[in-house]
C-alpha cells in the first residue's frame, strides 16, 4: 500500500513538473513570436492603420501612417512665427490633405503634402484667444492613381494666451 500511494506522489511530481516545462516553453515561444511581429516602420507619435489598396490581393496591401496629435491641451502664444507640423511620414505611398474644423465650420484646408513632408501652418492666425478644440482630419490619395484611401479624424485641444 504504501509503494503504490509513493508511486502516485512520484507521477504527481513527473505530471506537475512536466506541466510547468510546457508553460515555460509556450511563454517563451510566445515571446519570440510577439517579438518578431513588431512593426519597424511605426515612428514615435504615429498611429498605423491597416488600409486595402483598390485591388483585394493580400500582397496589395499597405499601412498608411499617421501622426497623432494626441496632446490634450497646448499652450500657444499669439506669433506670426507659432505653426504647427502638418506632416506626411517618408514611408507612406500617400499624400495627405489635411482638413481642419472647429464647431463644424471649416477653418483650413491644405494642399497635398507628400511623402517625408511637413507643412508647418501658422496655427495662431487662424484662431482668436482662448481655448479651442479642432478636429483634425486627414484624407490620404495614392500617390499611384490619386484615388482617396481610409483617413483618420482627431480631436485636438489648445489654449492661445497673450
Amino acid at each position: 500500500m504504501k509503494s503504490t500511494r509513493e508511486e502516485q506522489n512520484k507521477k504527481k511530481k513527473v505530471f506537475l513538473i512536466i506541466i510547468i516545462i510546457l508553460l515555460l516553453l509556450a511563454l517563451i515561444l510566445g515571446f519570440f513570436f510577439f517579438k518578431s511581429h513588431k512593426n519597424n516602420n511605426v515612428k514615435k507619435g504615429g498611429i498605423t492603420y491597416q488600409t486595402e489598396e483598390t485591388t483585394t490581393a493580400e500582397s496589395e496591401r499597405k499601412n498608411i501612417i499617421f501622426p497623432g496629435y494626441t496632446m490634450s491641451t497646448i499652450t500657444y502664444k499669439i506669433s506670426e512665427n507659432e505653426t504647427m507640423g502638418l506632416m506626411n511620414p517618408d514611408v507612406n505611398d500617400v499624400s495627405f490633405v489635411y482638413t481642419i474644423t472647429e464647431n463644424g465650420k471649416e477653418v483650413f484646408v491644405s494642399e497635398k503634402i507628400k511623402p517625408g513632408d511637413t507643412y508647418q501652418w501658422e496655427i495662431c492666425k487662424y484662431f482668436e484667444k482662448g481655448p479651442h478644440e479642432i478636429n483634425i482630419n486627414i484624407t490620404p490619395y495614392s500617390t499611384k492613381d490619386d484615388t482617396i484611401k481610409n483617413g483618420i479624424n482627431e480631436t485636438f485641444k489648445f489654449i492661445i494666451t497673450a
